[in-house]
C-alpha cells in the first residue's frame, strides 16, 4: 500500500475547512455562511469524507428552512384570506 502525500495533504486541508464551517453553523448559527462553505468544501473535494458529511449538513440545513418558509407562507395566506372574506371590526357589514 502506497500512501499519497498530495492526497494526505487534501484530506487535511478539507478536515480543517469542514471543522471551520461545522463550527460557523453550530456555534455562531449562520446557515447562509455554513451553506456556502459547506458547498465549496464539497465542489473542492468531491471524492473526501469532508464532502460526504458536508452534503448531509446541507441537507440539514435545507429541511431545516424549507418547512418554515412553508409555514410563513401558510400563515400569510391565512391572514390574507382572514382580511378577504371578513369585515373590520370598525366596520358595518354591507347588506344586499
Amino acid at each position: 500500500m502506497s500512501y499519497d502525500m498530495n492526497n494526505a495533504i487534501e484530506n487535511t486541508e478539507a478536515e480543517k475547512r469542514y471543522a471551520v464551517t461545522y463550527e460557523i453553523h453550530h456555534t455562531t448559527m449562520d446557515l447562509h455562511e455554513a451553506l456556502v462553505l459547506y458547498r465549496e468544501l464539497v465542489s473542492d473535494y468531491p471524492e473526501s469524507k469532508e464532502a460526504r458529511d458536508s452534503r448531509q449538513q446541507i441537507h440539514n440545513i435545507e429541511k431545516l428552512l424549507i418547512p418554515t418558509i412553508t409555514q410563513f407562507d401558510r400563515q400569510s395566506d391565512l391572514v390574507r384570506f382572514y382580511f378577504n372574506h371578513t369585515t373590520p371590526l370598525n366596520r358595518k357589514p354591507v347588506s344586499n
